[in-house]
């Protein structure tokens, strides 16, 4: 019983154990051959943001994390420091 309001106490969930399904050979071998194909080429679109803060200048890139897999990658440059339009440089590492 709840020591609280006199209820009775709720009661906890039975554990279960889960059984790993075994694959029959047929299926195994065709989950293989589905991983052996290349994926299509894709783009990867990414915005490079360059702005000024207190302790200098910073680049982000929108998304955080841009993966070049095959295919091409496109990309915008938003420049937040310079009103004059010049041209800047970006190094590639």
């Amino acid at each position: 019983m709840s020591k609280k309001k006199g209820k009775a106490a709720a009661r906890k969930a039975p554990k279960t154990k889960v059984k790993a399904k075994s694959r029959t050979a047929s299926a195994s071998r065709s989950a293989g051959r589905l991983a052996e194909q290349a994926a299509p080429p894709h783009t990867s679109q990414i915005t490079i943001f360059v702005f000024r803060t207190g302790n200098g200048n910073k680049i982000r890139t929108a998304p955080q994390r841009a993966y070049a897999g095959p295919g091409s990658i496109e990309w915008t440059v938003v420049n937040l420091v310079d009103e004059q339009g010049e041209i800047l440089r970006i190094d590639a590492r």
